[in-house]
Formats: structure tokens, sequence, C-alpha cells
């Protein structure tokens, strides 16, 4: 932890603002009161965002208090009590990470980071102490650095391997966070789920931490030589040197995002009593901006660094690569050159499509082609549009009745006379006429079909006229 846990300033209304700056400045305090006042300089804002996360988990919160302030004398600042159970953890807290800090700088070779480390052993005795006395003990954890580093092999370890030693050292400081004291009996209890929703909330936090540092440290460590996870090993082999690994940047990405939306979906199962808003204002604001702006950085290293490896390649090899990629196109150009010949012919509107129906035989003309191709099935078009439609069965031809001279043409709302439709006769060979009023009718006893003439367009028994409606009076109608 690096001092990137802190809330988006802009975005925090004037209440939680007041509330961030006094858990802030009772942590000064609270450092200078255990640990000396020069200790004070050691403040960050991953501790205050663990003294804002032990304060939610207890019963009671932190009392208000007020303070001297050592930057401004005349300055009174309100603060919260520095005796209270989360600020003496969060200080405890500070002091050990900041000898971790030291720890990290002191395995990459730093010698200000190996010389000023042994100053503060008095004072990590003193923050194991006051673990102690709250009922915590992070035993386990000494020595991080060292499983830290046969961790990290340059060039062979992956994004996620590097960061597993951080995800499962935060995991258990937050478990641990349950057994301090004014936290409720039932958050304690194994089945309560808190210590669960902690852990995994620690654990995806680390991985959130050390994605961040190392995409944001890939430029700085490429060109110095350090490990990163997205560096691998050159060409020539574990001594010719690291290089930038696209893939890998894409992978810390991806995971950094999976990362993210997990922390963001667990702020609302842990078991927070207050303080719900400065937490999701950390994890689910500024994390995901310093996250995008680390990774928008990355990935324009790793794209320039691409292009200067390329350039930086013997000529030989770039001429072959340029060989290879024209080869390649140009195949690709040729095989379409077939597809693009093989053209459907022109269809008149009225001839039918006998391909869109699949015969047995389909696809038996491209046997040379590698075997036959499956007919390809097309969906029928409506009759209105330009294609021609497939060809249907035709309909069994109706017997027409007997026509007839009708009994009454003068009725009105006949719609005068016609001659019969084509196919029929009248009675004994001789013309005859009959009425219909739709303008619709095919046949002399078919109803109206697709049409709106307000009624049954039939023949009636009687005169075999067309009458408009069925109920109109003409006796009975013939089907």
């Amino acid at each position: 932890m690096f001092g990137t846990l802190k809330p988006h300033a802009c975005r925090l209304g004037c209440d939680r603002a007041h509330e961030y700056q006094q858990f802030y400045c009772g942590l000064c305090k609270s450092l200078g009161d255990h640990f000396g006042t020069l200790t004070r300089a050691l403040l960050n804002y991953d501790a205050v965002f663990l003294a804002l996360v032990a304060d939610g988990l207890v019963e009671t919160a932190a009392a208000p208090d007020r303070c001297r302030c050592p930057l401004l004398p005349v300055t009174f600042r309100p603060t919260v009590s520095p005796d209270s159970p989360a600020m003496r953890y969060a200080a405890a807290m500070q002091m050990l990470l900041s000898d971790q800090w030291l720890a990290d700088r002191a395995e990459d070779g730093r010698r200000a980071a190996q010389a000023a480390r042994p100053l503060l052993e008095g004072k990590v005795a003193a923050a194991r102490a006051i673990l102690a006395e709250l009922g915590i003990s992070l035993a386990d954890l000494e020595g991080f650095e060292h499983r830290q580093a046969r961790c990290e092999v340059p060039g062979v370890t992956a994004p996620r391997e590097a960061a597993e030693p951080t995800a499962a050292a935060l995991e258990r400081v937050f478990e641990r966070m349950t057994l301090l004291p004014g936290v409720p009996a039932e958050t304690r209890l194994p089945e309560s789920g808190a210590h669960a929703a902690l852990g995994a909330f620690g654990r995806h936090l680390g991985s959130v931490i050390y994605l961040i540092d190392a995409l944001d440290d890939l430029e700085k460590d490429h060109r110095g030589g350090a490990f990163n996870p997205c560096l691998v090993t050159g060409r020539g082999g574990p001594g010719g040197g690291l290089r930038v690994s696209w893939p890998r940047v894409e992978m810390a990405w991806a995971l950094l995002y999976d990362d993210l939306a997990a922390l963001l979906a667990l702020v609302e199962t842990l078991p927070l009593r207050r303080h719900r808003e400065l937490v999701r204002s950390v994890v689910g604001v500024e994390l995901p901006r310093l996250a995008r702006g680390a990774a928008t950085r990355a990935h324009a290293y790793a794209r320039v660094e691409e292009g200067a490896r390329r350039r930086r390649q013997p000529w030989p090899v770039r001429a072959l690569a340029a060989v290879a990629t024209a080869f390649v196109l140009f195949w690709v150009w040729l095989s379409s050159v077939p597809a693009l010949a093989q053209k459907s012919p022109k269809r008149s509107p009225e001839t039918p499509d006998a391909s869109s129906a699949p015969s047995a035989d389909a696809g038996a003309g491209d046997a040379g082609k590698g075997g036959a191709v499956p007919p390809r099935w097309e969906p029928r078009l409506p009759a209105s549009s330009s294609a021609a439609p497939p060809p249907q069965e035709p309909e069994p031809a109706k017997k027409p009745p007997p026509t007839t001279t009708p009994k009454d043409p003068s009725v009105p709302g006949k719609g005068g006379t016609m001659p019969p439709p084509p196919g029929t006769s009248t009675p004994g060979g001789a013309g005859g006429e009959w009425s219909n009023p739709c303008g619709c009718c095919t046949s002399w006893c078919d109803a109206c079909k697709g049409c709106d003439c307000g009624g049954c367009c039939k023949v009636c028994d009687s005169g075999n006229a067309c009458c408009g409606s069925c109920n109109g009076g003409c006796g009975s109608c013939c089907k």
C-alpha cells in the first residue's frame, strides 16, 4: 500500500469531506501521541482508510476531539479521539506500512532505504505491542518482503502470480479487523459472513493496489531494469534483457478491471455501521480513476516500445516479414476471386426461383471444390415482393353451378350486370346475366375472399342472383 486509498475530493459533500478531515487529523494526532511527533510525517491515505473501515465496524464511533496542528500551531482542528480502538489500530498499521515500504525498496537494492529501516525498529516493536493489546496478531506477515521477492522472477512471473502475496497479506489484515474491541459479537461469528466479506474485500484491494503500481511504473521499471510483471525475457534469453509485453499489459488491465468490479460489489456486503459512502468513494471512484490513468500510460508505452522494437530488427528480418505479409494478402485476394465471379444470373419476375427449394443433388456441382455444399436456406418472400414466389400446387377446380338469368335484375344495390366468370356457362348454352355487387366474386357460389363488401356475396337459389347479404331476404343461399 503506497498512499492510493484516498477518496475523490470533488464528489464529496461538505459533511463527508469534514468527516474525512477529522479522521485524517485524528490519525496524525494518534501517531504523535503513540510514536512521537516526528512520525506524523509518515501519515498517508492508506492508514486513514483503515481507520474509517475499523471505526465503521465497531458499535460506538470514535468520540470527537480537538488538537493543535503542528504545521499551524495557532490553529485548532476538529479530530476524533486518538485513543479509540480504531485510531490506535490505524496508527499501529501506519508504522507497519512504513516499515514495509522501506523493506520493499531495500529489496530493490536502494541504499537509502537499507540505511533508514533500522531507525524504525523501535517504532515497529511498539506498533506490534499496540496490536497485541487490541487482540490482533500479524506475526504471520513478518518477512513479507522476502516472499514477495521470491515470487517476482523477471521475465517469468505473470501479473496474477505477482499480485498474489500482496492480495493474501491484505486479506489477513481485513479479516482480523473483526477482533477489535467494540465489534459486535454477531459480526465475529464465522457464520455471519463478515470474515469472508472482509477477507475478499482485502484480497481484491491488495490485487488492485499491486496492479495499479505495476502499470504505473512500467516505463520506469523497463528503463531501470527492475521487475515488472508486464516485462518478458527478450530474444537473447534471460541475460538478453527484458522487453514490454503487450499481452501482459492487456492481462494486467483485465485483472484490474475484474478486481475493481468485485470491490464495488463487496462494499455493499461489508458489516459497516458508518462511513460506507466514504469507502465507496475510494473503491468506486478514485481507484478506477487511478487504474484508468495507469493503464492508459502503460498501453501507450507498450505501443511505442513495440514499434521501436520492430524498427531495431535487422533489415533481412523486416524484409522477410514484409514479404510474408504481402503473400498472405495476395493469397486472400486470390481466394476471393472465384467467389466474386460466381454471380447469380438475372431472372425475370415470372420465372420461379428453383434454387430456393433444396434438391437432393444440391451441391453436386461443387464436388470438385472439396466436397458437396449443403443447400442454402432462404426465407420465403411475401407475394408483393418483386422476386418470384416459390411454385405452389394448383388448387382443384370447383364445379360451377348452373347459371340463369336473374329473376329481378332491377333490384337496387345489385351493382348492374356482368358476364359470368370464365369457365362458366348459362343453362342450355345460352348467355345469361348475374349480379355481382362487390365486384370481387370469382365464382357464383364462393364467398368474397378478402373483400370487405359489408356482407356475404353468394348465389341464392331463388333466381340464382347474387344478393348483397345472406340475411337480405333471399331465402336460402347455395354454398
